[in-house]
Parts: structure tokens; sequence; C-alpha cells
């Protein structure tokens, strides 16, 4: 958590980017930042940049080399902050593809596909645009073409559908008061965020990595504190590691009211206060075992300017 602009994302994306060590990084580096990776300073690139995890390393020298000192386990999934924009773009092209399929005459639209998908991965076009939609269709497309059905109580039901041809996905969504079956595109966009989350979680493999930013985006406070509890199940039944960036103090309380309950430990829970002078820095903020957190200086602040 922390201001705009202080890091946040990019550590988050970082830590992803080590996780996921893709075959050929310095493309997926263009899809995920949709720049080259460089450590400025007075607006002159510094090299090298090294980012590391565990045993994984990624290197860029100036000239912007790029290498690698091993392959990641592969099992990283981003959710990130534009993620109910991305989805609706993934929704449109699949229903787009989907009636052009159904003429004989458009044969040619699956090269066409390929060639799209492919020329969408080498440009920075929307980053990380690319890098959502590999990772929700890699999850969620083709494994099970049984239905999924879930829901969020006061707000309606979803039923998804795959289509083991081109990986088509079929959502509907019912409105809970006057029972009406609609297209997914209707639904509430707070809603769609669990069904993002709710369709990947259930078909992500055990012990995972799971990079979410802004997981209060289009909810209420009470749908936040859902969310997140729905995130901690996700690590409670599969072992998941889940790194959060934030703009909420609701998200961190949440979670210490989860140590409180323990359904955490406090001492797998980490918060970090980013700040940037011009460097980030990161200071943790510490939750103990009763709930309680240490401090939380946006919050105090705020309260100190409404009062």
């Amino acid at each position: 958590m922390g201001p705009n602009a202080s890091g946040k994302s990019s550590v988050a994306y970082a830590v992803y980017l080590a996780a996921r060590m893709p075959q050929n990084p310095a493309a997926f580096v263009t899809q995920l930042y949709g720049y080259k990776l460089a450590r400025n300073v007075g607006r002159r690139a510094q090299y090298p940049v090294v980012i590391r995890l565990d045993d994984a390393e990624i290197r860029v020298e100036e000239g912007g080399k790029l290498t690698t000192s091993s392959r990641g386990a592969g099992e990283a999934y981003l959710l990130p902050a534009r993620r109910l924009a991305y989805f609706q773009v993934m929704l449109t092209i699949h229903k787009a593809v989907g009636e052009v399929m159904k003429r004989p005459e458009t044969v040619w639209v699956a090269g066409f596909v390929s060639f799209f998908a492919e020329v969408l991965k080498s440009l920075p076009a929307a980053p990380p645009l690319p890098v959502f939609i590999s990772d929700y269709l890699r999850a969620v497309a083709g494994i099970d073409i049984e239905p999924q059905m879930g829901g969020v109580s006061g707000v309606g039901a979803f039923m998804l559908k795959t289509a083991p041809v081109f990986s088509l996905l079929e959502f509907t969504y019912r409105d809970p008061y006057v029972e009406l079956e609609l297209p997914l595109d209707l639904a509430p966009e707070g809603f769609i965020d669990f069904v993002v989350l709710d369709t990947l979680a259930r078909r992500m493999p055990r012990r995972a990595l799971m990079v979410v930013e802004e997981p209060e985006i289009h909810k209420n406070p009470l749908k936040v504190m859902e969310y997140v509890e729905r995130l901690v199940k996700v690590v409670e039944e599969k072992g998941v590691t889940v790194v959060m960036t934030t703009h909420s103090d609701l998200v961190v309380l949440t979670l210490a009211k989860l140590v409180a309950q323990r359904r955490l430990r406090a001492e797998d829970v980490k918060v970090y206060y980013f700040t940037r002078e011009p460097w980030t820095r990161a200071e943790e903020v510490k939750i103990f075992p009763d709930g309680t957190v240490e401090k939380l200086p946006d919050w105090e602040e705020a309260t100190a300017a409404l009062f």
C-alpha cells in the first residue's frame, strides 16, 4: 500500500515476472511493462537492473540485453488494475470470432486470429493486456468444459461454459431480484471482478502465485471485505501465494480481522507501505496475532484532514 506512483505495481510485476520466467523474457517484459526495464537517474538509464526471486534471476544489461539464470515454475497469474476492461475486451473479441466462425466463407479467420495474437505479443499494446488474457485462458479455457456456477449474495449468480473450439467463453448473469438471465456485459463491474477471481481460482494449480492489483476496485466496503476473504479462501484451499497492491486500508483491516480469527497466522501476512523520494522505499506495517495493526499512515492522515 502507499501513494500513487510509489512503485507498488512495479515491484508486484517484478515478483510475477521472476516467478513466471517465460521462454522469451524480452518479449514478455514488453507485454508486461510496455517499456524496457531500466533504472533512470537524471533521465539516464543506469544498468544493470537485477530482479531476484529465490533461485530465479533476471538481469538487464546496457543496450537492453536480458538474461535469465533459471526457469521459473510458470504457475503465476496476474490480475492487473485494468482487469475488468481487459476482460470486456476478451469477451468482445471472443463474441466477434464466434459470430464470424458461424459463416462458412470465413474459414480464414482461424489463421488471422493466431496471427493477430502473435503480433499482439510483440507490441507494447495496452500492457499488461496480453499477459492477463494469456493467464486467464491458460487457467480456464480448454481444461474442463463442464459449466462453472457461482455468485455473490444479493448481487447475482453466474454460469461459465467453455467451448472446446478456439477456447470461446460463454458467460451468463442472473439478476437475483427479477430472475432475468443476461449477458455478463450487463452485470455490475464489481460482480464481474468476483467472476474473474472465482473462475480463475477454481482451475489454477496448487501453490501457484497470484498477483492482484487493487482488489477494492468497483466495490462497496462490504464487498471489498468479501473479496479479500475469498482470496484468503483460495490461500487456504490451494496453498496459493497472493501478492496484492492496494490504496484501501480496508483491505489491510480485513486481513487483520482474519488473523484475529486465526484463519491466517500473523507471520504469514506481510504488509508494506511504499513511498518514493525519488527511490521507492518499503516500510513494514506489522499485523499482530490479536489482529491489531501497527499503523496505517494514509488512514491517520485522512482522519486528521477530515476532523
